[in-house]
């Protein structure tokens, strides 16, 4: 275990290195969307190992699998090179080449949001946000909204799949809501005042957690974007939205959960489960270690032939697979038949690619965020780019089928903005509007 604990310990002051870089390099005025993927792959991959060199590991309660993985020493050291790697190649591939051509005057940003095609789309960012209470109101069973996280806390049964629309709505809202920010000329108190409603309508009515996370990070993305937070002006926006959603989930925690720090055990192995992601990679990468009867998935690719057929009904198709988590949380409880509990633990890409693709998924994982950020940063859109960010960081924190609607909607704005000529910014239009705002501010 000295060993391992050496390891972790180099591992985690490795990531908190470039966890400091990224947070130089964002508060310089970077747009770089992958700088923001590194931050959080430092809370949830950098963390842990500090709090398994300093406050122990956890017994993780009746998740006997994260148990039974997070003792293996293989699985450790394999653990701490696949996520000591992923910022390295999230920094080489995941960068443009140009990514202060942005404008950083704040004028040529105002002007850029004006010109923007997404400005068009301001009515549909409001249509978006106010979408969720609507659909509340509309619900055939309103009672389940009146309480806050009645939805994590009781088995919904055949309102699961209403909800599970709704909270896609609230998902959106947020995104939208973020939309009209990034869009506007100037952020008033008017506006937020007129925004903080819906906004919170749409927290409410989710009833988890990390809506409420995703919210503050689009809050610190539009200020930053804007060109108000630079220097220690960003550090300290992040440290006011770490302590925020501190409080926020141990109230969640103890309010919600029922469950309190003087039950250290529990409350600490929820905390890891909740917000960190090790145990799910250690489990995969213990499994990928066991041989094939072992591995998460049935086959390899399987989930994301899930995706594939996402929304073809299961009543045409009895065999279609299930999502992830489905077979991350039968593997954790070491149940003998992979089938749906009601609930699920939270995952990460960085693991699902592993279980899809074995250990070429070592590579595929960080990859593919990578590319997804290096994409995002080549449209000349500050709303795209936000979504970049947006999915990375999802993806970084549950699974894909949480949010597929989303990734559509990301679709659907790169392919709008190549067909705009906006791509890479080569479009002539948009690269005259920092030299306009350069003569306006002259």
């Amino acid at each position: 275990m000295a060993w391992i604990d050496a390891i972790s310990w180099l591992t985690a002051a490795w990531l908190l290195i470039c966890g400091g870089r990224a947070i130089l390099d964002l508060s310089r005025g970077e747009k770089h969307s992958v700088l923001f993927l590194i931050l959080i792959h430092l809370l949830f991959c950098g963390a842990p190992l500090l709090l398994d060199v300093t406050i122990g590991r956890p017994t993780y309660g009746f998740f006997t699998g994260f148990y039974r993985a997070s003792l293996d020493p293989t699985s450790a050291y394999i653990y701490c090179a696949y996520v000591a790697s992923v910022p390295i190649v999230l920094y080489i591939v995941g960068r443009t080449k140009r990514p202060r051509s942005q404008g950083t005057l704040t004028a040529a940003r105002r002007l850029q949001a004006l010109d923007a095609p997404t400005h068009r789309l301001n009515l549909v960012f409001w249509l978006a946000l106010v979408a969720p209470l609507l659909a509340a109101v509309a619900s055939p069973q309103r009672d389940y909204y009146r309480t806050y996280g009645t939805m994590a806390t009781e088995s919904l049964g055949d309102f699961e799949q209403y909800h599970a629309f709704v909270a896609t709505l609230c998902l959106i809202g947020i995104v939208g809501g973020i939309g009209v920010l990034l869009t506007a000329q100037s952020l008033s108190k008017r506006l937020f005042l007129t925004l903080s409603p819906w906004f919170f309508s749409a927290c409410w009515l989710f009833g988890k957690r990390i809506i409420v996370a995703l919210l503050l990070l689009g809050l610190v993305y539009v200020w930053w974007y804007r060109g108000s937070l630079k220097g220690q002006r960003f550090i300290v926006a992040l440290c006011i939205g770490a302590v925020v959603i501190a409080i926020g989930s141990y109230n969640y925690q103890r309010i919600i959960r029922q469950t309190t720090a003087k039950e250290f055990d529990a409350y600490y192995s929820g905390l890891r489960i909740d917000f960190c992601r090790d145990a799910g990679i250690r489990q995969v990468i213990y499994a990928e270690l066991g041989g094939d009867t072992d591995r998460i998935l049935d086959y390899r690719g399987q989930s994301l032939l899930f995706y594939a057929v996402i929304y073809v009904p299961r009543a045409l198709w009895s065999a279609k697979p299930w999502p992830y988590a489905v077979y991350q949380t039968s593997r954790a409880l070491e149940l003998s038949v992979v089938t749906p509990i009601g609930w699920a633990v939270t995952t990460s890409w960085l693991d699902e690619a592993i279980a899809n693709c074995g250990w070429f998924g070592l590579l595929v994982g960080p990859l593919c965020l990578a590319f997804l950020c290096r994409i995002g940063d080549r449209t000349a859109d500050s709303f795209t780019r936000y979504v970049t960010v947006c999915i990375g960081t999802l993806l970084m924190a549950v699974q894909l089928a949480a949010f597929v609607p989303l990734v559509i909607i990301w679709l659907a704005l790169c392919a709008w903005q190549y067909h705009l000529g906006r791509w890479g910014l080569r479009s002539k239009r948009f690269q005259a509007v920092p030299r306009l705002a350069s003569q306006v501010c002259g």
